[in-house]
């Protein structure tokens, strides 16, 4: 049965692990949404609009992917959906699945739709938003975190 991949996630910025798993989600499924949310515990550096626009950015021209973003709470959006749907969450580490499987959780009792994790590739385990926000602070070359678009559209953003 053919279901819609849907990676939420506040790609804060978004980076070479961000897309691979999101590309590896469509590539399984079919089809993939990035929705680009907000947590209300996190600080940003880029706002909702251009967290949204730098995903956009990014996937253009990629038919089987499409992105879109909500304020509100992740089951709330996988509701409005009127596909089939499977939550699909990247995994680097013990301390991010034991995170995801608690959400996993929440989402299930709240919406029914099920969540599958893939594995960070070798290499991208180490790969996060906060470190290339760090770097950044600390004017660091970053590029191998992100791919070409990425930098670019950061570079007139941060």
């Amino acid at each position: 049965m053919k279901r819609l991949a849907v990676v939420p996630g506040s790609f804060d910025p978004m980076t070479v692990g961000h897309e691979d798993l999101i590309r590896r989600a469509a590539s399984l499924f079919g089809s993939c949404l990035v929705l680009v949310m907000n947590n209300r515990e996190k600080n940003y550096a880029l706002s909702l609009s251009e967290r949204f626009e730098l995903a956009r950015l990014v996937f253009e021209g990629e038919e089987n992917i499409r992105v879109a973003s909500s304020e509100g709470m992740l089951y709330e959006y996988l509701l409005s959906l009127k596909e089939k749907t499977v939550l699909v969450k990247g995994i680097r580490n013990e301390k991010d699945l034991a995170y995801e499987q608690n959400m996993a959780r929440f989402n299930f009792e709240k919406s029914g739709v099920e969540t599958v994790y893939l594995d960070a590739r070798e290499g991208l385990c180490t790969v996060s938003s906060t470190l290339i926000r760090q770097m950044n602070r600390e004017e660091r070359e970053n590029c191998p975190y992100l791919s070409e678009k990425a930098v670019k559209y950061l570079q007139n953003k941060l």
